[in-house]
């Protein structure tokens, strides 16, 4: 069972925070143990991938929000976060569509990036995600659109 609690978390930053956040309460009923993972809240989406090994959110992020698989390896979560732009790239983006398979996922992302000229390029990109490592794979699939349809694409199924 996951459910959304808020608690004392400790980061790689922080080890004794003195200030409770918001983490994904993750209780496993037959070994009777409860791990946390961190999350950035709000969260709008949390599934399970279909083994049911990786949990996968859709989390609110500035600007939009992102895709973040957690999966359990080596007594913790680790947490892998799937952004479609690149470090040396700005914008702003949004999940606009998820596809859970057996051990990963496809998501969609609608994508505002403003670093290439001073316009903005609007457009709609794919990608498949390993649930256990957080590695990204394009699909190739990407779509340009207009500003309006990205203000106008919201996000879609998750099943």
């Amino acid at each position: 069972m996951a459910q959304l609690v808020e608690e004392f978390f400790p980061t790689e930053y922080d080890q004794n925070p003195t200030q409770k956040i918001t983490c994904l309460s993750v209780e496993d009923r037959r070994s009777q143990t409860t791990a946390l993972a961190g999350v950035l809240s709000p969260v709008f989406v949390i599934s399970w991938t279909k083994d049911s090994q990786s949990i996968v959110t859709v989390e609110h992020i500035a600007g939009g929000t992102q895709a973040v698989v957690l999966h359990y390896q080596d007594d913790k979560w680790k947490r892998h976060e799937v952004e479609p732009l690149s470090e040396d790239r700005t914008g702003h983006y949004a999940v606009t569509g998820l596809k859970l398979g057996q051990n990963s996922f496809e998501v969609t992302y609608k994508v505002a990036d403003n670093s290439v000229t001073n316009d903005v390029d609007y457009y709609l990109c794919k990608f498949r995600v390993e649930a256990s490592t957080g590695t990204t794979v394009y699909t190739g699939r990407r779509r340009e659109i207009t500003g309006n349809t990205y203000i106008h694409t919201v996000f879609r199924s998750h099943r």
